[in-house]
C-alpha cells in the first residue's frame, strides 16, 4: 500500500510539472527579418532617377511588394508574378542603382506602424567574409541594421523615405548591393537595392 501511494504521488508531481511547464513555455516569435546569415540577392529591378517604373530586370528579382517575379522562358519574356499583401505597397527604390541617393516610395490603405530599415546584402558568387569586414564597422555582424523608419505610426496615404547611405554617425556607407526592409499592418516586404559608389561596385554582367 506504501509502494502504491508512493507511485500515485511521484506520478501527480510529475502531471503537475509537465502542466506547469506547459503553462510558462515561451510562444515561437515571428522572425520579421533574417538576422542569421547575409541576405542573397536574386536579381535586381532597375530604375531611373524619375521614378519607381522599372526600366529593366537583371537576373530574377524579387518584386517589392512581396511578389515573386519568376523567368519562365527569359529569350521570350516570360514571366509569373505571384501577388503580395493588397493593404500596403512599396515600390521599387529609385534610382536603382544609385551612386548617392535613393527615394523609397510606400502606400497605406490603413493607419498601421512601419518600420523600415538596411542591411548589406550579397550575390550568390560573392565572398560572404568580405562582406562582413567591410569599413567603417557598420555591419560586423548580419542583423546590425541601418534605421530609415522605426516604429513609427501612420496614416493612410503615400510616403517617400530618403535614403542617403549614411550609418548612424554621418558616415558614408561601403559600396554594394543592400536589402531594405519594411514592415507595416504585420506584414513585412523587402527589395533589394545597389549603391555603386564607383564601376568596381557594380557586377561584370549587369
Amino acid at each position: 500500500m506504501k509502494k502504491l501511494f508512493s507511485s500515485i504521488l511521484f506520478f501527480s508531481i510529475l502531471i503537475i510539472v509537465g502542466l506547469n511547464s506547459c503553462n510558462n513555455a515561451t510562444d515561437p516569435l515571428e522572425v520579421s527579418s533574417p538576422v542569421h546569415g547575409i541576405p542573397i540577392v536574386p536579381g535586381l529591378l532597375i530604375t531611373g532617377r524619375e521614378g519607381p517604373e522599372t526600366l529593366g530586370i537583371w537576373r530574377n528579382p524579387h518584386l517589392p511588394n512581396g511578389e515573386y517575379h519568376f523567368c519562365v522562358n527569359c529569350n521570350d519574356n516570360i514571366q509569373i508574378d505571384i501577388p503580395g499583401p493588397l493593404n500596403i505597397r512599396l515600390e521599387t527604390p529609385y534610382p536603382n542603382p544609385t551612386d548617392s541617393f535613393m527615394t523609397i516610395q510606400f502606400a497605406l490603405s490603413t493607419s498601421t506602424e512601419v518600420s523600415m530599415w538596411l542591411v548589406r546584402a550579397k550575390l550568390p558568387e560573392d565572398d560572404a567574409e568580405n562582406i562582413n569586414t567591410t569599413s567603417g564597422g557598420v555591419f560586423v555582424s548580419s542583423n546590425n541594421k541601418i534605421e530609415l523608419i522605426k516604429d513609427l505610426p501612420l496614416a493612410t496615404g503615400v510616403y517617400q523615405v530618403a535614403c542617403v547611405f549614411k550609418d548612424g554617425e554621418g558616415g558614408s556607407l561601403p559600396g554594394g548591393f543592400y536589402r531594405v526592409y519594411f514592415t507595416a499592418d504585420g506584414h513585412t516586404l523587402w527589395c533589394d537595392v545597389l549603391f555603386a559608389k564607383e564601376i568596381n561596385d557594380l557586377p561584370p554582367d549587369l
